[in-house]
C-alpha cells in the first residue's frame, strides 16, 4: 500500500489525507441474530464478512462488499477510488451476555439503548424481502415508499429500494446542537458538508425516499461513501415509525 494509505489516522499532520467512514459498531445480545435478519432482508446481498471470537464474545461483521481486497491489488483504502466495486461500509455486531454476571459479580448491562442518539441506519438496496426479515425477528414499523424497522436487538434501520454504489448510505444522529457537531466532525475528523442527493438510492425528489429534514446537516468523506446525517431535537426524519431520540 502507498505511504498515505498506511498512515491514515496515525499522524495529526495527515489529517487532510483522504479518509473513509467505514464501520458502525453495536453491542447486542445476539450478534448472529442481527446478521441473520439483515441477510434475510437483503436476500443474501448483505452477508457476514467476518465471524470471530473477541474476548470471549462473538463478533460478526456484516456488509455488502467483498471480504478482502485480494481481487483488487491496485486498491488502497483512503487513496484509490471506490467506484470500481460495490459497498465497502460495514456493520459490526458484538454479542454480550445481557443480564448475566461479570467476573466481579456485577450484572452486565445492555450497551445499546434504543433511541439514544441514533435515529437509524439508512440502507439503499435493489431488492428486499420483508417477510423473511420478520420471520427472523425484525419489527416492522412503517412500509410505504420506504421501510422503517427495528432489528431483533432494537437497532433502527431505514431501507429504501433503489440503487446506490454503497448500500449502507448513512447514519442518522439526533444531536442537541447540529452546527456545533458539524463543526467538530469537520475540524476534528476532517469530514466535509456533502449534497444530500448523493446519499439517495432513488431519483432526487422521489416520493419513495424521505427528503432531507429541515435544519439538518449531511457530512462525510466523499459522495459515494457512507456519511452522517445530523438532525436537531424535535425534527421528524422520515417514516411514521421513526423512534424519538433522547439526547443526554
Amino acid at each position: 500500500p502507498s505511504t498515505h494509505a498506511m498512515a491514515i489516522g496515525t499522524m495529526a499532520e495527515l489529517r487532510d489525507t483522504p479518509m473513509v467512514l467505514q464501520d458502525v459498531r453495536f453491542q447486542v445480545q445476539d450478534a448472529e441474530g442481527e446478521a441473520t435478519m439483515l441477510s434475510s432482508l437483503f436476500q443474501g446481498d448483505a452477508r457476514v464478512l467476518s465471524d470471530k471470537i473477541v474476548n470471549g464474545r462473538s463478533e460478526l461483521v456484516v456488509g455488502f462488499g467483498p471480504s478482502s481486497y485480494k481481487n483488487l491489488p491496485e486498491f488502497h483504502p483512503g487513496v484509490s477510488s471506490f467506484s470500481s466495486q460495490g459497498g465497502h461500509a460495514t456493520l459490526t455486531f458484538h454479542s454480550q451476555n445481557v443480564g448475566k454476571k461479570s467476573a466481579t459479580g456485577e450484572e452486565l448491562a445492555e450497551f445499546f439503548e434504543p433511541g439514544n442518539g441514533l435515529q437509524f441506519v439508512r440502507i439503499g438496496a435493489e431488492q428486499i424481502r420483508l417477510s423473511k426479515a420478520i420471520q427472523n425477528g425484525a419489527n416492522l414499523k412503517y412500509a410505504y415508499g420506504w421501510v422503517d424497522l427495528d432489528s431483533p436487538g432494537a437497532i433502527p434501520f431505514q431501507v429504501v429500494v433503489g440503487t446506490r454504489r454503497d448500500p449502507i448510505s448513512y447514519v442518522c444522529l439526533r444531536v442537541s446542537d447540529v452546527r456545533a457537531t458539524e463543526a467538530f466532525l469537520s475540524e476534528a475528523l476532517g469530514m466535509r458538508p456533502l449534497d444530500f442527493a448523493d446519499s439517495l438510492a432513488r431519483v432526487p425528489g422521489s416520493d419513495f425516499e424521505p427528503r432531507q429534514p429541515k435544519d439538518s446537516a449531511y457530512l462525510g468523506y466523499g459522495p459515494d461513501l457512507m456519511g452522517v446525517l445530523l438532525v436537531p431535537p424535535g425534527k421528524a426524519t422520515g417514516g411514521k415509525g421513526t423512534s424519538p431520540v433522547v439526547v443526554g
